[in-house]
């Protein structure tokens, strides 16, 4: 009995030391945390947070599939309740999401955690965990369909590709 709960002690603390070597902010602990999550919810949609205080946050989305230009999304830092909407072309875009689906992209994009969130016409995925400054991240989603990979990717591991100009902080 003891040589059990030894060894599951050195499984716990062994671990412990592996996931604390993870930081939040590798490119491992990125591509680990996002590997299987599903992103095609958030297609031809890009998504970021452009301001963000204690008690309130602004949202820019596009629609990709659109011309309509950017909808800001204004909501209380408490609960992420949606204040109002704003679309930059109104008059031309004719409201291209509901009040429910804004609710639902805005929902869906704050449990991932991340600064911004694009899904091109293919299933890419192009995301930055830290801010939204831009694409680090490319994650090829749906690897059968043969795609171009901007230059300025390089490829990490299975699907991942980080961009050239990231520099990893551990």
């Amino acid at each position: 009995m003891k040589k059990i709960l030894l060894i599951f002690g050195v499984l716990v603390i062994g671990f412990v030391i592996y996931r604390m070597n993870k930081k939040p902010y590798s490119i491992d602990y990125i591509i680990d945390k996002y590997d299987t999550t599903d992103f095609s919810y958030f297609k031809y949609k890009y998504i970021f947070i452009r301001t963000q205080h204690r008690s309130s946050r602004c949202y820019y989305l596009f629609n990709d599939t659109s011309n309509c230009g950017i909808c800001r999304i204004y909501t209380n830092g408490i609960g992420n309740i949606i204040d109002s909407v704003e679309y930059a072309d109104s008059l031309k875009c004719n409201y291209y999401y509901t009040d429910a689906e804004i609710k639902i992209i805005v929902d869906k994009y704050n449990a991932f955690g991340i600064g911004a969130l694009s899904v091109d016409s293919v299933g890419n995925v192009y995301l930055n965990p830290y801010t939204s400054d831009g694409e680090l991240f490319l994650y090829k989603q749906n690897s059968k369909v043969s795609t171009f990979i901007p230059p300025h990717f390089r490829h990490v591991k299975g699907d991942w590709y980080i961009s050239t100009s990231f520099t990893p902080l551990d």
